[in-house]
């Protein structure tokens, strides 16, 4: 059993699953049958499923809706200011907002660099449009920390979620 703050609905990334997160962290619920009730952001849950992983990146697993109870409503989500340096397992599935610099770019995934690199993927499902951006472009990225093998990436969720702040040039 867990308990967090609804900071990422269904069908946003995948329509599979969603996040949540409390003071301690973040964390990835999946449903194989992409049975969820009705949720809006910031809502507090209650999910009883079972731990398990992806590729390294975490996640509880639920059967259905029945294993999800909305607790509250309309709590504040916050979004952690961090350096890239400190993504860390520690706020994997926790929606971060970093600074860096364009480092390469092709399709939707771009690497980014402030005090150390980090990859920033944007999922064909989010419907974000990719801002023209080129290498040396300084951006601001804010999305939930994901971790696919043995490297963390940031994923956008919503358009805001990618700005250029300065052209490289």
């Amino acid at each position: 059993k867990t308990k967090g703050t609804v900071t990422i609905l269904p069908n946003i990334l995948s329509s599979q699953y969603f996040y949540i997160q409390d003071e301690t962290g973040g964390i990835q619920i999946y449903s194989y049958g992409k049975d969820f009730p009705a949720l809006c952001i910031g809502d507090v849950v209650l999910i009883e499923g079972e731990i398990s992983d992806y590729y390294n990146d975490k996640r509880v697993k639920i059967s259905g809706a029945s294993d999800i109870t909305i607790v509250e409503h309309s709590k504040i989500v916050t979004t952690k200011e961090t350096t890239i340096d400190e993504i860390t397992n520690s706020v994997v599935g926790q929606i971060v907002t970093v600074v860096g610099t364009v480092t390469e770019t092709s399709g939707d995934t771009f690497y980014i660099h402030g005090s150390g690199e980090i990859k920033v993927n944007i999922r064909e499902e989010t419907a974000i449009l990719k801002p023209k951006m080129k290498q040396g472009d300084k951006v601001r990225i804010t999305g939930v920390v994901s971790r696919y093998k043995d490297t963390f990436q940031i994923l956008p969720f919503e358009q805001s979620g990618v700005t250029i702040l300065s052209s490289g040039e």
